[in-house]
């Protein structure tokens, strides 16, 4: 069903309401590690998707759950907003409800398609925000001026690109937003001219009115921006995030003395010894206080001469200070010993959390120590519990997360015995920190080590299905990077992943194929073809024929075969690689003709005869069963079969149609079949007496074949088949359509009879039946009638183990 955008659309208002081996793989760019080895509508379910917080194994349902119509209506429109006229939502006199406008615009920049057009879909006529995040998305002052449309409660911008000033000016902001507004987050900004600071910050404090929660995380903040903010701001303020700035006085805060209850200062270096008291004592209110940094980083250039460096430890013991402190970050600080911690918690029994990650006494385990209980949670690198709670509180900071998926992959490779959340937590932490390789080289360590062997059967489909989506990300952010290719196809390289994740495979097939016309790497070619060979098979024709249409992909994969052919090689990448060109090929007139116009059809011809007297006899039906599979695939398009009809070709099928291998007899005779089917092929009029005793061979080689146990192939459709059986010149042609027919669907009947109505064969197969044996041969028509009866009783329901296990067809 094909449904328009401005049906989607509409349709999203009716949903309002939310629905309840050994292999190297590198950890980052130095250290190396060893150990064994609907399109649109369906992206990685970012909006709505299952998490394995907190449950244990035993606990987690392992299946997938479907994407919600919410979900598949906001995906819709994001990747078809580019067909809305003037980019608006046509929604008529509907106006999206603040669920819903929050939820398409979280979308939007999830996906990275947010700019100064798509963002014009976001106007008041249509969407109602009250709460806007934006982050890393390029926006100018004149793409960003549909905020004033309307009323926020809730402001955040991370790195969109414009002047600090711009954003907190009347083009985005209305008077309305600056009454309204209580929670503000600017992260990553800087002025035009660092001499307005002090200008900057009084604005921005007499603007916004009621702000209760104020984060100025890297803005270059120094000493007189933070005194003329505070000097005029509300003191309503519980939360303050003044982080990666460069403040060394924080005495302006003993206003909000009353209020505070949030402090972050991470990365704050050169914070004044004389502030201590001011932590200690003056800020009575607070609750959560935050001064980590990252270790070995040094500021130089802004420390002010003659400044003393708050002591941490002696801050944190001194008795009687920060009375009810609830948390505290000491992540970083180099003199936090386990000692002091020991001591801090004895003096605050009111602390539930300790950051302490990257310190002296980051080794504290989960042990029954005296001091240590239930009640406090740590961040450290000792356990997995610690290494999850650290990526869970540090996953936008680059230097704490490299630090904490390090320790995870060492942790991780020992043992399979892991809690399956932590799966959603290393990708999350690889959609955060997209832009650092070193850490998306780590994470994609650590999957690896998660989802192999029993790890993998613990997560969740959907866990898995966002892990593959972020792996993908990963692969087209650095396709020049070959050691994180390699970390990627890992993971990937399984059957549990390829064939039972959900997940865009058309994309998958196109990075890797990327992936092999890069590399020589042999241990990449081999994952690489694995996973083309069991793609190709998984993805539509047309995706299959735009893969195999691209000349440098298919001239890449015949390169590969011919270097195999050369050293008469009988290894996986040999047999990987026919593979993937037979599946390629598969119903797709395109990737045929790609195929035969880089002398594709010599080349695997070469490869039936020198592999004829190879001593490996199963590696030789193996190849030649791949060959003959492929020619079948050429074969059926009728353009191409001028190049088969040659003395040469036939006599090498009718050869291979005795093979000892069922599968091989089989494609041989399709070859054959096809062949025949086109009797007035002007490529036959050299060839009469050889089309005779052809059609006399295939038809006898076929009435003694038995149907082995299991399907020999599986198909997607029967369409190749009509023209087969609508050729009366050639009774061998309709034989071997009927015998393939009748193979398939007696061993999945329930597949494979629905697929004979859609496709137009059945009414084939019912002429066939009712002919007399005047003008069909007894082969052909007893198969018919067979055929006919066994659908018959499937779709009576009467169908017993007899009719499920035919054994031969006999000749009369």
């Amino acid at each position: 069903m094909f449904v328009k955008s401005k049906d989607i659309t509409k349709l999203l208002v009716s949903v309002g309401a939310k629905p309840k081996s050994n292999v190297n793989v590198e950890l980052n760019v130095t250290v190396k590690m060893e150990y064994v080895p609907l399109h649109v509508a369906f992206p990685p379910p970012n909006i709505c998707h299952h998490t394995d917080s907190g449950a244990s194994s035993q606990d987690v349902s392992m299946i997938a759950e479907p994407i919600s119509l919410q979900a598949m209506c906001i995906n819709i429109i994001c990747f078809t907003h580019k067909k809305m006229k003037g980019y608006e939502l046509n929604l008529g006199n509907f106006r999206l409800p603040v669920s819903l406008s929050a939820d398409l615009l979280f979308a939007m920049v999830k996906y990275r398609l947010l700019s100064d057009e798509s963002i014009r879909m976001f106007n008041s006529k249509h969407t109602n925000l009250t709460s806007v995040a934006l982050h890393d998305v390029m926006l100018s002052i004149e793409g960003l001026e549909v905020l004033r449309q309307h009323r926020l409660t809730e402001l955040t911008l991370n790195n969109v690109g414009i002047y600090l000033e711009d954003a907190i000016s009347n083009r985005v902001i209305n008077s309305s937003t600056s009454k309204s507004l209580r929670s503000l987050s600017l992260y990553n900004f800087r002025m035009e001219e660092d001499y307005m600071q002090r200008t900057v910050m009084t604005d921005l404090a007499r603007r916004f009115t009621n702000l209760v929660h104020l984060s100025l995380v890297s803005v270059r903040l120094e000493n007189d921006g933070l005194s003329s903010l505070c000097s005029v701001l509300t003191p309503t303020v519980t939360h303050l995030d003044i982080s990666r700035n460069f403040v060394t006085d924080i005495s302006p805060l003993t206003k909000f003395s009353a209020s505070l209850k949030f402090l972050n200062m991470y990365n704050l270096y050169s914070v004044k010894e004389s502030n201590a008291k001011i932590l200690m004592f003056e800020l009575k209110e607070l609750l959560h206080l935050n001064i980590s940094c990252e270790s070995g980083h040094q500021l130089e250039a802004f420390l002010n001469e003659g400044v003393t460096p708050l002591s941490i430890e002696k801050m944190l013991l001194t008795p009687g200070g920060l009375a009810k402190l609830q948390s505290v970050d000491l992540s970083g600080r180099e003199h936090i010993t386990e000692d002091v911690v020991k001591e801090f918690l004895n003096l605050h029994p009111k602390i539930s959390f300790v950051g302490l990650l990257l310190t002296p006494a980051a080794n504290i385990q989960d042990a029954d120590e005296p001091w240590y209980g239930d009640s406090v949670t740590i961040s450290s690198l000792a356990t997995e519990k610690l290494i999850k709670e650290s990526l869970r509180r540090y996953g936008d900071r680059f230097f704490y997360v490299q630090k904490s998926l390090v320790a995870l992959f060492q942790l991780t490779r020992e043992t399979v015995d892991h809690h399956p959340g932590t799966v959603p937590l290393i990708v999350e932490t690889m959609s955060k920190n997209i832009d650092h390789v070193t850490v998306q080289m780590a994470s994609t360590a650590c999957l690896y080590n998660l989802t192999r062997e029993e790890s993998g059967t613990r997560i969740h489909p959907d866990s898995m299905r966002l892990a593959v989506h972020h792996i993908l990300e990963s692969m087209a952010k650095y396709p020049s990077n070959e050691q994180l290719q390699r970390n990627c196809l890992l993971i990937l390289c399984t059957d549990k992943m390829l064939v039972e994740v959900n997940f865009d495979k058309y994309r998958c097939a196109k990075l890797v194929m990327e992936c092999l016309c890069k590399f020589e790497d042999t241990s990449i070619v081999r994952m690489v073809l694995a996973i083309v060979s069991i793609l190709a098979a998984r993805i539509t024709t047309e995706q299959t024929s735009s893969l195999a249409s691209n000349r440098q992909y298919m001239t890449r994969l015949l390169e590969i075969t011919r270097d195999k052919l050369m050293q008469r090689s009988t290894d996986c990448i040999m047999k990987f690689a026919l593979s993937a060109l037979w599946n390629l090929t598969d119903e797709s007139p395109v990737a045929c003709q790609t195929f035969t116009e880089l002398d594709g059809i010599s080349l695997v011809m070469d490869c039936l005869n020198k592999y004829e007297d190879i001593d490996d006899a199963e590696a030789k039906v193996q190849i030649q069963t791949k060959v003959v599979g492929l020619l079948n695939n050429i074969a059926e398009v009728k353009e191409l079969r001028e190049m088969l009809i040659t003395r040469r070709f036939i006599d090498t099928m009718r050869n291979s149609l005795k093979s000892d291998s069922s599968e091989q007899r089989y494609f041989s005779g399709g070859i054959l079949a096809n062949l025949l089917s086109d009797s007035t092929n002007a490529a036959w009029d050299n060839l009469v007496a050889e089309y005779r005793s052809t059609e006399s061979e295939v038809i006898t080689a076929i009435s003694h074949w038995y149907h082995p146990e299991t399907a020999m192939v599986a198909y997607r459709c029967f369409r190749p088949f009509i023209p087969l059986l609508n050729s009366f010149t050639s009774l061998a042609s309709q034989y071997w359509a009927l015998w393939a027919v009748h193979h398939v669907c007696t061993k999945d009947p329930t597949k494979y009879v629905p697929m004979l109505t859609r496709d137009g064969v059945y009414e084939c197969i019912v002429r066939l039946s009712m002919q007399s044996e005047d003008t069909s041969c007894s082969q052909v028509l007893e198969l018919a009638r067979n055929l006919h009866d066994f659908v018959s009783d499937f779709q009576n329901g009467s169908l017993n183990d007899q009719n499920l296990l035919p054994t031969t067809i006999e000749t009369k």
